[in-house]
């Protein structure tokens, strides 16, 4: 089983659970995973693959689009950020205030 691990750190992550979490799964072949707490993917990225189809889902309409932008545009958003005339630093107004 391949683990990756999250690009992106989250509060009340899976990352400590994720291998408990994995290991009570079925043991037969399931056609689905539906993630739906996704948080920062950490039970998602656990493994190659749990199911024929995987869904990921979260109320933060602003993290799924993150992933989108990852899965379709990784080579635009890449460019992006690491060719920017001052590379950005990802920031959020709440670590501002912080």
């Amino acid at each position: 089983m391949k683990t990756v691990n999250s690009f992106i750190p989250w509060i009340g992550g899976k990352k400590l659970l994720r291998q408990k979490i994995i290991e009570m799964f079925p043991k037969e072949p399931v056609s689905r995973y539906i993630e739906v707490f996704g948080g920062a993917g950490w039970v998602l990225f656990g493994a190659d693959k749990h199911a024929e189809l995987e869904i990921f889902n979260d109320l933060d309409g602003n993290l799924i689009n993150l992933y989108r932008c990852i899965k379709y545009h990784f080579q635009e958003l890449k460019k992006e950020i690491s060719t920017s005339k001052f590379y950005w630093t990802l920031n959020s107004r709440e670590l501002f205030f912080d």
